[in-house]
């Protein structure tokens, strides 16, 4: 990718924030992940898997229902998105295959993706294309995500992709990877670790993109479940519905709101300096 990082870093790691809201937790896969080539599951194995975890997170997780209803309320602006790009998701078939947490975890992203596409396409009105890249995929992991309809990108395509009429869903990943994916148009909609989120042990290098957006865009926490891991230190910005008010919201500036008339600002003190004019001109005998 464009980063001096070598893509075989990425990894899903959760950083301190800022105000200390969330406890740090460990990353769910290494630093150094490689796709794994032996031993593994069938891309059906995967499928059935995930169905069951998504059944269960839809029918027992608050986060589930919560997070449609923030798609609805807050993005029905947005009805131009034609694309959503999920980087970072990690693997489905960890190599020890014992990682149940870390499998939980990548089940319930994958989840609130496909939810979240789902909600905006009733808004769009269309088909919205679903794109995933990480370079830790393995084979497995690639005939199951496209036997479930989404598209495979090798890196930097994915990261390249990101422009206004995206939504970008990446949890837990390096800064310069938001950093990247940000540089250009910021999307529509993004799923990601917060600017408030990355402690000031961080500084603020490699993180201008997610600052300029954290200025300009609206946000909210991304619903999650107590002691799940799954989302913490992750938000939700999307555009305001005008993007000039989104950057004087970010800049903290307040927008007097004025009558226009005939192209020109209509005050209501225009009127009491007129009645003032003629009282001054009045002749009392």
């Amino acid at each position: 990718m464009s980063s001096s990082q070598d893509s075989s870093d990425w990894t899903r790691v959760v950083r301190k924030g800022r105000k200390n809201r969330r406890n740090n937790t460990e990353s769910h896969s290494s630093r150094h992940a490689k796709p794994q080539t032996e031993g593994l599951r069938s891309p059906e194995d995967l499928e059935k898997d995930y169905r069951q975890h998504r059944k269960r997170w839809e029918e027992e997780a608050y986060s589930c229902p919560r997070l449609r209803e923030l798609v609805t309320a807050k993005a029905s602006h947005l009805t131009e998105i034609d694309k959503a790009v999920h980087l970072g998701v990690g693997t489905f078939d960890p190599n020890d295959g014992l990682n149940l947490d870390g499998k939980r975890s990548t089940f319930a992203q994958l989840a609130a993706f496909e939810i979240m596409v789902e909600e905006l396409e009733k808004i769009t009105s269309g088909k919205i294309e679903t794109f995933f890249q990480d370079p830790a995929f393995n084979a497995s992991d690639k005939k199951f995500l496209e036997n479930i309809g989404h598209t495979i990108l090798d890196d930097p395509k994915g990261t390249q992709m990101v422009d206004e009429k995206t939504l970008f869903f990446g949890v837990h990943l390096y800064r310069p990877v938001y950093n990247d994916a940000l540089k250009g148009e910021l999307p529509a909609l993004f799923v990601g670790t917060g600017w408030e989120d990355w402690g000031d042990i961080f500084a603020d290098e490699h993180i201008e993109n997610v600052e300029r957006m954290h200025k300009a865009y609206e946000r909210c926490d991304f619903p999650q479940e107590r002691l799940d891991c799954a989302f913490s230190t992750t938000s939700i910005y999307w555009k305001p519905k005008c993007e000039e008010e989104g950057e004087a919201k970010g800049k903290g500036i307040v927008i007097e709101e004025v009558e226009i008339e005939n192209g020109e600002e209509k005050k209501e003190s225009d009127g009491e300096e007129e009645l003032l004019k003629k009282l001054e001109a009045t002749t009392i005998n």
